[in-house]
């Protein structure tokens, strides 16, 4: 699209437009309860419940929530975790959430956009 004077003035408009809108928002903070992957596992999944799969999404924390699971009870066969510092395979090993779940036995099997996935190398 050509750049004229009244293209301009209709991107300033919804500029202010969408600047009135959010600064009439007004946030509000509300505490939630928080706990570990252990924590939950241990609350909802029964003790002879075998984990086939686990997927961990958590919007840039994942090696956190990782590490927070107890993995000699919790220890699915497949994970799959975000992992959004990880361009190309031949890079795969400089990933701290390959490096995590590596010490903890899993190994990287594929990998999507922006998905790792993970098998266990204990039976």
């Amino acid at each position: 699209m050509r750049r004229t004077r009244k293209n301009v003035c209709v991107a300033l408009v919804a500029l202010f437009l969408l600047h009135a809108l959010f600064s009439s928002i007004a946030l509000a903070q509300q505490a939630v309860p928080v706990m570990t992957l252990a924590e939950l596992l241990n609350a909802y999944v029964p003790a002879s419940q075998r984990i086939d799969l686990m997927s961990v999404d958590v919007e840039g924390l994942d090696l956190e929530v990782l590490q927070s699971n107890d993995w000699e009870r919790f220890r699915p066969r497949v994970v799959v975790a975000e992992d959004f510092g990880i361009p190309t395979l031949d890079r795969i090993g400089e990933s701290p959430i390959v490096q995590f779940l590596g010490s903890k036995g899993y190994v990287p099997v594929a990998k999507t956009t922006v998905s790792v996935f993970f098998r266990s190398t204990q039976t």
